[in-house]
């Protein structure tokens, strides 16, 4: 019983090491908090399922179970891509910034690398499909949606830190 007493006091030390971190590096991967903070809680499920004293670096492992967690979630977007999905093109996410902001905006686009940046000004600047922007860059139409997808989320994520 001690050992489960010891076992549960590490999760809980770790957990107030380790879980604004982790938030973080889930909300990075998904763009989604909410999404984030369930999957923070899933990792500590998990790490609490097995006898923590006897794991030489919990950190290290939560990580890794942070890394499988993720792979299980872009996994489930791909096997059931209709699920959650909302076109990219009616994301309301990112908008045309009002004149103000548009420094702002500008800031967060210069930011991304340059393949995503290439990406995201083709289609809200040029008004290309994703079809012409995959031939133009000689890529697959995935490639473009992923780079699309990642372009809002950090225009969402550098707004918000401002």
């Amino acid at each position: 019983m001690a050992s489960a007493e010891a076992s549960q006091a590490l999760v809980d030390q770790l957990f107030q090491s380790e879980a604004p971190q982790l938030r973080r590096y889930f909300r990075r991967k998904t763009g989604d908090h909410e999404g984030a903070a369930d999957l923070v809680q899933d990792a500590f499920v998990k790490m609490a399922e097995v006898p923590v004293v006897a794991i030489r670096n919990p950190a290290a492992y939560l990580q890794r179970i942070a890394r499988h967690l993720i792979a299980d979630w872009f996994r489930s977007r791909r096997d059931h891509p209709y699920s959650e999905h909302i076109p990219l093109e009616e994301c309301d996410a990112v908008v045309s910034p009002p004149q103000e902001d548009l420094y702002l905006f500008e800031r967060a686009v210069s930011g991304m690398s340059p393949k995503t940046r290439t990406v995201f000004l083709a289609k809200r600047v040029e008004g290309l499909t994703y079809e012409d922007i995959a031939k133009r860059l000689g890529v697959t139409t995935k490639t473009v949606e992923y780079h699309m997808g990642q372009a809002l989320v950090h225009i969402q994520w550098f707004l918000e830190g401002q």
